[in-house]
């Protein structure tokens, strides 16, 4: 399986990833690096997908975003997560995504970025959300093609390029 991700650039990056650590080391959960995910679900990654995903990339800048609120769910994915202001841009660069690699996927673009991977309860996430003190306004810089899995340690990126 695999993902598209935006991620940080790498002032934001430093800054969410000691955060990430911080919460990993704190709650014995997985190390991953921060970013959002516009799309998941894909089965195949082609030399001609690449090519693709270059071409839109040509029409892509850095994408400036905002933190709308720190928000929790029972989902392990999205335990304690930044919650992102939908943004034309996202929307644009995730239908591109749709259209490139064909997927029969129905992922829901919610954009957000996670803080953790953890089962945990309820109070245990909103004292998390009371404690943390986050800065509202990130830049994202590189687009990447992960493979992705529920071993979230293998996870490994097998394309990125940088936004203009």
């Amino acid at each position: 399986m695999y993902s598209v991700w935006l991620t940080p650039g790498q002032e934001d990056t430093d800054y969410l990833k000691k955060i990430i650590q911080q919460l990993s080391e704190r709650y014995q959960s997985p190390l991953f690096s921060p970013h959002l995910t516009v799309y998941s679900g894909i089965h195949d990654v082609s030399q001609n997908h690449i090519s693709e995903f270059n071409r839109m990339l040509k029409h892509v800048n850095k994408i400036p975003i905002q933190l709308e609120s720190v928000r929790y769910s029972p989902i392990l994915w999205k335990t304690l997560f930044l919650h992102i202001k939908q943004m034309k841009e996202l929307t644009r660069v995730n239908d591109e995504m749709k259209r490139i690699f064909h997927s029969d996927t129905k992922y829901d673009f919610n954009p957000h970025i996670s803080l953790i991977y953890k089962i945990m309860g309820t109070d245990e996430k909103q004292k998390l959300i009371n404690q943390l003190a986050l800065k509202t306004n990130y830049m994202l810089g590189r687009l990447q093609i992960v493979k992705t899995g529920k071993d979230v340690e293998s996870w490994s990126v097998i394309y990125e390029k940088e936004l203009r």
